[in-house]
């Protein structure tokens, strides 16, 4: 098994000036709201410098910070009045490379308010070669830094008059553009027996664009001791994806490349309701929430396999794909009711349930032009196989959420916290193939297949946190957390006519085909603990070292053959960070 070390160095270096025109700054000026005083200012500069020792790409996905350096205007503040009863309140951010975003928020007293906000950063992901049990493998060694640009863009209106509903109208756009890595580390075929295996390069990518634009209308108002909301929500989702599969002999012949092209279009609409009522002096309250959504796919893609010269290929089982739609509808249920109960200022408890019902169904047409599986006619025009897909799937799922928080204890806070869920999946899929004569369009039946699995899951997990400052040189910040996720599978005796190519076919079958399914059940068990302290030898420095550690059991049950398996896997980390107070408004990071 291939392991990984990282090793992490962090500078950073932080600026910040203040500058308060009239009245005392306030201790956190994001939270502070805009007075009809002079205006508030808070500006704060950061740069900062990572060196990593080991996997660069892995760190950059796992913590989503770019190397070596990283820094700008990490905040700014302003805050004030433009006029009588009309207030502002402004921040944002500019940071290298990518990473912008500001806010403006309008305030006019007794009527309301319009908010504005643009926000663009970078998500990343890791593009190097993973690891491959076959071999040899043709691969790009050359490990490309990955990431998709995510921007948001909005608008919001409120209405508050006072003794009256508030109403708020508000739109947004969202975006996602770059490239995405898909991690595996390749594909294999045998075609027909005795031939050299057939394999895709590693690593690939896909180039997506999408956008989503929302619109959203809510009403808030009090109604016999109950805070009622009701929100409306339009969406519309419209996106591309696209990427190439590269296929090569094993003796480094480029044999052709498949080209992946997705167009999704989707539109949701939900409805939401949300009751809030307080009670004995505000010491409980109860909370009640429905959410009912619905959503309308109509997608299309497309399928070409090519050789390296550009040619239709139609050998090796490549896939050339004509026409092909996937559409469904998907209606989904929420209900959640909770208590959340302050029996004193050191003292919290919270539980929580949630039911969801979904019932989502889906149809596909594929068809295939120059496929591998059923030859050639020469005529891109023409299908050679006609796939026609149906899905239906319901889910029903309970879950309870249960808190508890503790500060009696001097200088001491303890969490406690246990979340259930019970679900249940019925899956039904059934397939209906034809082969066209390679002469025209006459179709002939080639078989029909059909699988029902419906699947219970349960899920728990148990944690505490235990939060401690003895003194003023020593903090102590416990975590650990169990979580459990197992799952049995139960599969009718569903039945396929016989045709080989079918993945569980069954040559001794005369007339039914059985599928028996792969995994009967599995369980996963992980404990996660993890350590920090915060030490100060000095007023000025901080000493803060780390200790994770995590362990997970898996095991399965394959129904087929009656086996069953365990795997283990373990992960430590450790690490210290160092904090110097340079000066009131600069402070040095160094973290390992």
């Amino acid at each position: 098994m291939k392991k990984t070390i990282i090793t992490l160095t962090v500078v950073c270096l932080l600026a910040n000036w203040s500058i308060l025109w009239a009245g005392e700054k306030p201790q956190t000026p994001a939270a502070a709201p805009a007075t009809e005083s002079e205006p508030q200012f808070d500006l704060s500069l950061l740069g900062t410098w990572v060196g990593v020792n080991g996997d660069k790409a892995r760190f950059r996905e796992q913590h989503q910070l770019d190397t070596p350096f990283s820094g700008g205007l990490e905040r700014f503040w302003w805050a004030g009045q433009i006029n009588k009863g009309l207030t502002f309140e402004m921040d944002g951010r500019a940071l290298y490379e990518g990473d912008y975003g500001f806010n403006l928020n309008l305030i006019k007293k007794d009527v309301g308010s319009i908010k504005f906000k643009a926000d663009t950063y970078r998500h990343y992901y890791d593009g190097t070669v993973a690891d491959s049990s076959f071999t040899p493998l043709i691969a790009d060694d050359v490990a490309r830094q990955l990431y998709t640009t995510r921007s948001l863009y909005s608008v919001e209106g409120v209405l508050a008059l006072p003794d009256m509903p508030k109403l708020t109208l508000g739109y947004e756009r969202r975006g996602r553009d770059g490239n995405q890595n898909l991690p595996w580390g390749g594909w294999v075929r045998q075609t027909p027996p005795g031939n050299n295996w057939i394999l895709w390069n590693n690593p690939l990518s896909r180039e997506l664009d999408y956008t989503s634009d929302r619109i959203y209308f809510g009403v808030d108002h009090t109604i016999g001791g109950f805070d009622i909301r009701l929100r409306q929500e339009w969406e519309k989702f419209d996106g591309t994806q696209y990427h190439m599969e590269p296929g090569y002999y094993t003796d480094g012949t480029y044999v052709f490349n498949r080209f992946y092209n997705s167009f999704l279009d989707h539109t949701l609409w939900t409805t939401r309701f949300d009751a809030t009522k307080r009670l004995l002096q505000d010491k409980l309250i109860l909370h009640l929430g429905y959410v009912y959504q619905n959503t309308d796919n109509n997608n299309n893609y497309d399928v070409d396999a090519r050789t390296p010269a550009g040619a239709v290929h139609d050998s090796e089982h490549s896939i050339n794909f004509n026409d092909n739609t996937h559409d469904g509808t998907l209606g989904r249920h929420v209900g959640t009711a909770n208590l959340t109960y302050h029996p004193s200022d050191d003292m919290t408890f919270f539980g929580g349930l949630n039911y969801t019902y979904g019932d989502a169904d889906s149809a596909a047409v594929r068809n295939e032009e120059g496929s591998g599986a059923s030859g050639n006619d020469g005529n891109p025009l023409t299908n050679e196989e006609v796939w026609r897909f149906h899905t239906d799937t319901i889910e029903q799922s309970v879950s309870e959420s249960l808190r508890a928080t503790f500060s009696q204890l001097p200088k001491t806070r303890v969490t406690l916290s246990a979340d259930f869920e019970q679900s249940n999946i019925d899956y039904d899929w059934n397939a209906t193939i034809w082969t066209a004569g390679l002469a025209g369009e006459s179709t002939t039946g080639q078989g029909d297949w059909l699988w029902d699995a419906d699947t219970d899951y349960r899920k728990a997990n148990y944690g505490i946190n235990l939060r401690s400052d003895p003194w003023k040189f020593l903090g102590v910040n416990l975590k650990y957390k169990f979580k459990q996720v197992s799952a049995d599978v139960n599969e009718d005796a569903d039945w396929a006519s016989k045709k080989p190519g079918d993945p569980e076919y069954e040559p001794a079958a005369t007339t039914n085909m059985y599928y028996p399914g792969r995994i009967e059940g599995w369980d996963k068990a992980t404990h996660i603990t993890s350590l920090t302290f915060d030490i100060k030898p000095v007023r000025y420095v901080t000493v803060r070292p780390v200790l994770e550690w995590e362990t997970s059991e898996y095991d399965f049950n394959d129904e087929l053959y009656g086996n069953h398996e365990t795997a283990n896997f373990n992960r430590y980390g450790y690490g210290v960070a160092l904090d110097f107070q340079i000066a009131n408004w600069t402070t040095l990071t160094l973290n390992y």
